[in-house]
């Protein structure tokens, strides 16, 4: 079997113990990364991705939407339970969704519609899972505002005539 598969006994091990352990504990499907940074713009909707996929014999029983506060705690932003079902919370209340409508065995996505520039900070997507317990991914949000521009001033001297002509571009 080493011949046919191309590694020797500890490549082999390891491999099959690693494809044991993401068959057995499931994984996240997007984002990969446990931290991702994200930028979006106000009056525009935006995208938090979240989706785990489960493993044989486990099953999501809560995704949960956090953002981080200042202090440290967080803020619940919106919550998918197995059996009581969705909900939104305080100022994120008709503001926010799941992308999915069946955010517990689908994808966990969270979509802010219109964004707003207070919509920017840390957001948390955790998942509870039976039995195998809880999964987190965090994306650090970025709002740049409709009028927030990146400057770009470009200098540009004839140095036949002494001419200098300044632009400034905005990027919207």
């Amino acid at each position: 079997m080493r011949a046919l598969l191309g590694c020797d006994r500890t490549e082999c091990g390891l491999g099959a113990f690693l494809l044991l352990m993401a068959c057995v504990q499931g994984a996240f499907v997007e984002p990969l990364q446990p931290d991702i940074d994200l930028l979006s713009f106000s009056d525009n909707p935006t995208r938090l991705p979240c989706q785990y996929q489960v493993a044989q014999d486990q099953s999501v029983v809560q995704v949960t939407w956090n953002k981080e506060l200042p202090d440290g705690s967080e803020d619940p932003v919106i919550m998918a339970h197995f059996t009581e079902g969705n909900r939104e919370f305080g100022r994120y209340s008709g503001r926010v969704k799941f992308e999915s409508f069946t955010p517990i065995t689908e994808n966990s996505a969270l979509l802010i519609p219109a964004t707003q520039e207070s919509d920017e900070g840390i957001y948390r997507c955790h998942i509870t899972t039976f039995p195998n317990g809880n999964f987190e991914r965090r994306i650090k949000l970025t709002v740049w505002s409709t009028f927030h521009a990146l400057r770009f001033l470009i200098h540009l001297t004839d140095h036949v005539n002494n001419v200098t002509i300044r632009a400034t571009f905005f990027l919207f």
